[in-house]
């Protein structure tokens, strides 16, 4: 009675064993395949596009690290970054009178702080950062005229078109004929589809207007 009662108790621990195996293995594979928040690229990602061209993009890095998104530049995703140069920021500088970003974020805290600034619940910087965003692909050679399928980070639909054929100039030369691209049919893509880790960059000659198609 006694050997049968043993042999009972080793077969429970041998299954016991085999379950809680099965079960470490199981964990470890999956945390192979779902990697999660701790996942490291090896490629670059859209904060490391715009960060390597920060004497064309430091205006737009502000902006989305006054809005606290540039974390999410730099992690796992699927994203689209409608990139404007610092050039693009030149009329919104006119407009406030300033002649930089530090000093357009200033004048809106002062502007806020007298009530005169006219939205107190979405500060311009961080409206220009989420219109430039969307948390889906999208390629330019994937798109038809028309409404994004997706809003942006705004929660707004951008509108994609594709203009009359342009000359491109070398030295005064003509040397090619390309089509222009637009969102929101005046803000211009200039250098479209450079492939990142998270995403996709597209690079704009304008700041995208807001847009209130929701």
């Amino acid at each position: 009675m006694k050997k049968k009662l043993r042999t009972k108790l080793s077969k429970g621990a041998l299954y016991a064993s085999l379950i809680l195996f099965a079960g470490m293995f199981q964990t470890s594979c999956l945390d192979e395949i779902v990697p999660g928040n701790y996942y490291t690229f090896t490629g670059e990602t859209i904060a490391d596009y715009l960060e390597s061209r920060d004497s064309i993009f430091s205006d737009y890095i502000f902006c989305l690290k006054e809005a606290g998104r540039w974390g999410e530049m730099s992690s796992y995703g699927d994203y689209t970054c409608f990139a404007p140069t610092n050039s693009a920021f030149q009329t919104v500088f006119e407009q406030y009178g300033v002649s930089n970003i530090q000093e357009l974020a200033a004048k809106i805290d002062d502007l806020r702080a007298a009530g005169l600034y006219p939205d107190l619940q979405n500060d311009l910087l961080d409206t220009i950062a989420l219109t430039h965003l969307c948390s889906h692909t999208f390629y330019c050679s994937d798109l038809i005229d028309g409404a994004l399928p997706y809003p942006n980070m705004l929660d707004r639909y951008l509108i994609y078109t594709t203009g009359e054929l342009y000359d491109i100039s070398e030295a005064g030369d003509t040397v090619g004929r390309d089509v222009a691209y637009f969102i929101n049919k005046s803000s211009r893509i200039v250098q479209r589809d450079d492939t990142v880790q998270n995403g996709v960059v597209h690079i704009m000659t304008d700041i995208v207007s807001p847009s209130n198609n929701n």
